[in-house]
């Protein structure tokens, strides 16, 4: 199931995405909100409002630009020097704990809106990364525990500043 925010008509919403268009979950009347982690904290099972879809109007994807997953997520935390060759690359060692690191909501853009390079910057990069959508609190659980706490997952293009980012230890 693909779940995604979308801007139709000057309005956000939330929908499901299908190879042939998708379905408004709020103009459907399924949802009351385009706020995810609203739904999330609701109790609000995604699963579920797929086998309520039968008979929703299937709109183009031509009537909406993509907005982003979250438009305020709570926290941003990303996991840095996490894959060997880009490691060895950037001249940073392996680390042994994990090397973890902040972003803002406002350092992210929409699917199909451009990364822009400061104009203070001559050195911007990107890298394909692999977002995780927390869906409810836990603490101290195992790695199955924490796993059922994933309510989804999404592809993120990680634009990096990497003249600033070399300057510097810290990264955010």
């Amino acid at each position: 199931m693909k779940l995604a925010r979308l801007t139709a008509g000057g309005t956000d919403t939330l929908a499901f995405l299908f190879d042939d268009g998708y379905i408004d979950l709020v103009a459907e009347g399924l949802v009351e909100t385009d706020d995810p982690v609203a739904l999330l904290d609701a109790g609000v099972d995604f699963a579920d409002l797929g086998g309520k879809t039968r008979g929703c109007q299937r709109r183009a994807i031509s009537e909406a630009t993509f907005a982003m997953p979250i438009a305020w997520p709570r926290r941003i935390l990303c996991l840095g020097l996490n894959y060997s060759a880009h490691v060895g690359e950037s001249g940073f060692k392996a680390q042994t704990v994990p090397t973890l690191f902040t972003r803002t909501a406002t350092s992210f853009v929409p699917h199909g809106v451009p990364l822009e390079m400061p104009s203070v910057s001559t050195h911007m990069d990107f890298e394909a990364e692999l977002g995780v959508v927390i869906g409810r609190s836990f603490r101290g659980a195992t790695a199955k525990q924490a796993l059922a706490c994933v309510a989804g997952y999404t592809c993120v293009n990680d634009g990096s500043v990497r003249d600033f980012q070399h300057a510097t230890l810290q990264w955010t």
